[in-house]
């Protein structure tokens, strides 16, 4: 039947996807990328985000393509445990060579977040890598709290006391008790690409920033694409801007050349 194809389809994809990231692991085809973001009112860097791809036989695969399935299947931890690793050894020596105050923010999953291994596995990799803590963005969903707000409260606290900066993406689902230990709050693409011509989204996003604001957060806004939208951003008081109207993601190299630039 047209169903139970429909359904074999999906596990075909879900089965390729699974090879796509257990070939990935084996042949460390993941690699990094780096998008800028920037103070909007006087445009200095300010860090970057840690973006993972894989290389595929020469095709770029993005995470919309195997996140999902990672998280399902738990191999996400890995590939957290590869991102943290390579971030960590990509940028101590350049952090450390020009006293940056640069941040460099990488996404944890849920899953990771709240294993018993993901304090010990942040801690060695900063031991052994001699990352400055000061210069970790750890960015999470406040839908880690669904699975457990006190185990989510506490593990973030220790973050905090190691001097680690804590950012919040998809804010808004109402766990106030993840909103005062962040530094950061992300608002996401979706609604910035309505400011403009949506007054619905255009008040949201008023709403967000003037809520942050009063709960002594920062604010950047994900996926700027265009002056009108800068425009917009700067008259409601947004701190920094990350997306394609400044630049795009760029290579660890680069990222590097752009970080020695400020010492």
């Amino acid at each position: 039947t047209e169903y139970r194809e429909g359904m074999m389809n999906k596990l075909l994809v879900s089965h390729e996807k699974e090879q796509l990231i257990r070939d990935a692991i084996e042949n460390d085809s993941f690699f990094m990328m780096f998008q800028p973001q920037y103070n909007l009112h006087t445009r200095e860097l300010r860090g970057f985000e840690s973006l993972i791809r894989i290389n595929r036989y020469g095709r770029v695969v993005y995470p919309g393509e195997f996140m999902s399935i990672a998280e399902k299947n738990g191999m996400i931890l890995n590939i957290d445990r590869w991102v943290i690793k390579n971030v960590m050894e990509s940028f101590s020596e350049v952090l450390r060579r020009c006293g940056s105050e640069i941040l460099i923010s990488i996404n944890i999953s849920a899953a990771h977040l709240l294993d018993k291994c993901f304090l010990p596995d942040l801690r060695q990799a900063l031991e052994e890598t001699s990352f400055p803590p000061r210069c970790l963005e750890v960015e999470v969903t406040e839908s880690v709290c669904l699975a457990s707000v006190e185990h989510a409260v506490v593990v973030l606290n220790q973050l905090r006391d190691m001097g680690i900066s804590l950012a919040i993406d998809d804010f808004g689902t109402g766990y106030a008790s993840l909103n005062y230990l962040a530094k950061l709050l992300k608002i996401d693409k979706s609604f910035i690409d309505g400011i403009v011509s949506d007054e619905g989204a255009d008040e949201f996003v008023r709403a967000i920033i003037s809520m942050g604001h009063t709960m002594k957060m920062e604010i950047i806004a994900e996926g700027v694409e265009d002056d009108e939208q800068l425009s917009i951003l700067t008259e409601i008081g947004c701190d920094y801007v990350q997306g394609y109207v400044w630049n795009r993601p760029v290579t660890e190299e680069m990222s590097k050349t752009m970080v020695l630039k400020l010492a």
